[in-house]
């Protein structure tokens, strides 16, 4: 498995994304799961935006909106299966040298070339790590403790990534069903007070 990051989990996933730039490189070739960490790109919407302009310019027709790609951009989660076919290292020894490798790779990095995006069917809740690793099926979702997934969603929330949220819920009631009732509670009272405080505004403007 290899973690990374939304929205270019999202993007290798997809099929738009082909190079996966690291500071290091593997021996590893073939099969290779596509782990989305837990955590957003912090440049969310830059990042989002080089995906979305990119993917277009290379000829890819994309969802309208970040939740009509779900569940693609959920987070915490093995999203695909990719073929790693290559790595290019040149740029990564010679960043001054153009290697070619196209509008997703990043000078001074090696260019991990994937291939062949299988989406999974029911994608994978598991907690990620860095380099390479493997996913223990018996365990799945409960790496997590319920406080890591509860403060992302705090993360989100404060991010406005709204289309996130879902799939953080899903996970945290994989580890601590009473927990994620908690929190759509929360949730739930915040949106009547939001809509009360909109009725308020309304009725003394």
């Amino acid at each position: 498995m290899l973690t990374v990051r939304q929205p270019w989990a999202w993007a290798i996933a997809a099929g738009y994304k082909t190079i996966e730039n690291r500071t290091w490189t593997t021996s590893h070739c073939g099969e290779l799961g596509i782990h989305a960490g837990i955590r957003w790109d912090d440049d969310r919407e830059d990042a989002v935006r080089f995906v979305r302009d990119t993917a277009r310019a290379l000829g890819h027709t994309l969802p309208h909106t970040m939740k009509d790609a779900w569940p693609l951009t959920s987070s915490g989660y093995v999203l695909a299966v990719v073929d790693l076919v290559g790595i290019c290292d040149v740029s990564l020894h010679r960043p001054d040298i153009s290697c070619g490798c196209g509008p997703w790779a990043i000078p001074g990095q090696a260019h991990w070339r994937l291939e062949s995006p299988r989406v999974l069917d029911k994608p994978l809740a598991a907690k990620g790590q860095l380099q390479l690793w493997e996913l223990d099926f018996t365990l799945e979702g409960q790496q997590f403790t319920a406080a890591e997934i509860i403060d992302t969603i705090h993360h989100a929330l404060q991010n406005k990534e709204i289309h996130a949220i879902e799939g953080l819920l899903k996970l945290l009631a994989v580890r601590d069903p009473a927990a994620a009732q908690d929190v759509m509670d929360t949730l739930h009272l915040g949106i009547v007070l939001g809509r009360l405080n909109d009725t308020a505004k309304g009725i003394t403007s």
